[in-house]
């Protein structure tokens, strides 16, 4: 089949006999694209059968652009990137497409957040299966996530954790001996659905949407403006110090360091490892969290890592699920 290759000769045994044949999976065996729509800019990357990222790229594109465009937007991306990498459409084996919201076993969304619907609607399940003629497999974000932390993290030597992302939206999946815990309805984890103490869902609160409407709201109190919010701003003015930037961000870190550990109680594993876009409000707003850790009741506190894929970890995830669908449906 190609899918292995042979590299010499090993050492013999002590008690001499034959030496072994070194067999290695062979890299170009085929090509995995991975996309990721669940990010405010979709990414998409290329990775060998090795599970080794190629090339990455944006999928250059406005949100608020018709379908079609959309489409030809991701269709064009894949394509250059094949190009660059001299990798025939023959040569792709899988495009695994990482999903915000509860997945059903078909790949089918059931439910995503109103913020995502400009990608979603989009049906890029179908339009990739047309364009490349190769399967789609579609899998929530927060657990391709997950896998591709627990398979590409360097700090990460368990098996028993917590993965929670915050960005653009939050989401988290549970890891035990390796496997992620999915629920009756493929949506244990869904962390956004949480209900703050007003009310609102826990996403409205801490993500994106919700830091940037707090700093806004701070702004009003203290007679200031300033224009219009974006995260890159909030990262930068953050870095630099401002007062009333770090002070939102202490505020939601607060906030999220409660849900965090409530959570954390009720699975009980050792370790939470964190990613997403939040990983660049650094040192502010993990020390609002491990603040709330370090005043908890439970004897058992996890250890609270950042992750060190930061915003690719889905890709990386996309590659594994990938080569394991492969492999199920050729061997």
């Amino acid at each position: 089949m190609g899918l292995v290759e042979e590299r010499g000769e090993g050492a013999a045994s002590r008690n001499g006999g034959r030496k072994p044949v070194k067999l290695y999976i062979n890299g170009a065996y085929k090509y995995i694209v991975s996309l990721d729509i669940a990010q405010d800019e979709p990414m998409c990357a290329i990775g060998d059968f090795n599970l080794k990222l190629l090339k990455s790229s944006k999928v250059a594109v406005n949100r608020k652009a018709c379908i079609d465009e959309k489409q030809r937007a991701i269709t064009k991306t894949i394509n250059d990137m094949c190009n660059e990498l001299a990798i025939k459409p023959t040569d792709l084996g899988m495009v695994v497409l990482s999903h915000p919201g509860v997945v059903d076993a078909e790949g089918n969304a059931l439910r995503v957040g109103l913020r995502h619907h400009p990608w979603t609607e989009a049906n890029v399940k179908k339009h990739l299966t047309r364009e490349f003629g190769v399967p789609v497999v579609v899998e929530n974000d927060i657990y391709l996530a997950a896998v591709g932390v627990l398979h590409f993290d360097l700090d990460l030597a368990f098996d028993d954790c917590i993965y929670v992302s915050c960005g653009f939206g939050l989401g988290a999946r549970t890891l035990i001996k390796g496997k992620a815990h999915e629920g009756a309805n493929n949506a244990a984890g869904e962390m956004d659905m949480l209900m703050h103490s007003d009310g609102r869902r826990i996403e409205e609160v801490v993500a994106m949407d919700g830091l940037l409407t707090y700093i806004e709201q701070l702004e009003h109190e203290h007679n200031r403006s300033t224009g219009a919010w974006t995260f890159d701003r909030v990262v930068k003015l953050s870095r630099s110090g401002d007062e009333l930037v770090n002070t939102a961000i202490k505020h939601i870190g607060g906030i999220f360091g409660m849900v965090l550990y409530n959570y954390s109680v009720a699975v009980n594993v050792p370790t939470i490892m964190f990613g997403g876009e939040y990983l660049r409000l650094g040192k502010v707003f993990f020390d609002s969290i491990n603040e709330v850790f370090a005043r908890s009741f439970s004897p058992f506190k996890p250890r609270v890592l950042q992750s060190t894929l930061n915003e690719a970890a889905s890709l990386f995830g996309g590659f594994a699920a990938g080569r394991e669908a492969i492999l199920r449906r050729e061997l």
